[in-house]
């Protein structure tokens, strides 16, 4: 809603805007109309299903899953634990199927018209380095004080499993070094870079651009003026 509320401001103002993001699931929220369930607290039902998964075992979970919901289970491959425990939670937690909850999510057609770009890298090495990097300056700038302000408060545990935090855990408990913790750190941002790139290109309507072979910022530009948009250059 805050989102929508911001594009029509700049709308209204004979504005063009821009979205910008690496949360794919957002970003289609955003523009095809979907809307999320409304969150409440899921601590005891996780912890409870957690303690299920320890005693019973995930085929047991899974069983439950298929006669609760069995166009869900249908779609999730026995081993998958997080997606399984993740369906059973919305339905403890909502009492509606994950199969209900997705197909009420879908609100409307999209009100918007929409240019998709996309950047990456022609060369892996150059976007990790740059992944690699960005972790240096984000410690530079106070990450590390941050990380221990979010595992000493109460947050909920989806807030505290956010990259960037919880790899710091095992520092603040003396299990791992501070070097061994921003290495994780980067490993982990580096596996979400290539999971936020599987996700992108299901997308057929984005325009790539490579950052490592011209200047993204004069391609951007042609694509946008190729669309129809108005470009003042200034």
């Amino acid at each position: 809603m805050d989102a929508q509320n911001t594009i029509n401001d700049i709308v209204t103002r004979g504005k063009t805007p821009i979205v910008v993001g690496g949360t794919g699931l957002y970003i289609d929220s955003l523009l095809k109309g979907i809307r999320f369930v409304d969150e409440v607290d899921n601590r005891e039902v996780r912890k409870q299903l957690k303690s299920d998964l320890e005693n019973l075992g995930i085929n047991t979970l899974f069983e439950r899953l298929r006669k609760i919901d069995p166009q869900a289970a249908a779609k999730i491959h026995i081993n998958d634990q997080k997606r399984v425990m993740r369906a059973l939670e919305v339905y403890y937690l909502h009492n509606k199927t994950k199969s209900q909850v997705d197909s009420e999510s879908l609100i409307s057609e999209s009100k918007y018209v929409a240019t998709y770009i996309g950047i990456y890298f022609s060369d892996r090495d150059k976007l990790y380095d740059r992944i690699n990097g960005r972790v240096d300056k984000m410690l530079e700038n106070g990450l590390l004080e941050e990380a221990k302000s979010v595992y000493l408060s109460h947050l909920s545990e989806t807030s505290v499993q956010a990259i960037g935090h919880k790899e710091f855990f095992a520092f603040f408990e003396g299990k791992s070094s501070l070097d061994e913790c921003i290495e994780h750190l980067k490993t982990q941002t580096r596996h979400y870079a290539k999971r936020q790139l599987t996700w992108f290109r299901k997308n057929p309507k984005i325009n790539w651009i490579a950052a490592d072979r011209c200047d993204p910022v004069i391609q951007a530009l042609e694509i946008l003026k190729n669309e129809g948009y108005h470009i003042e250059r200034g």
